[in-house]
């Protein structure tokens, strides 16, 4: 998957409908904290891995978000 590709949309719906367990989307830089809260929310059974170094757009706030689930 070419990075520049993958986006909050294909995110959410990743996030729908597959029970996630980890997930690496480090270096990609589009993606917002949309995609954190699609992943808290959607996958907050299942998620035990959250890996996003170097997504500017991702902030501490949803950072947080995920850490108290």
């Amino acid at each position: 998957v070419f990075i520049e590709q993958v986006s909050d949309v294909g995110v959410c719906e990743l996030a729908r409908m597959c029970p996630l367990e980890e997930v690496v989307v480090s270096g990609v830089s589009g993606l917002t904290d949309r995609s954190v809260f699609a992943l808290a929310n959607c996958c907050c059974s299942t998620l035990k891995e959250v890996y996003a170094s170097g997504c500017s757009m991702i902030t501490q706030a949803a950072i947080n978000y995920l850490k108290v689930l």
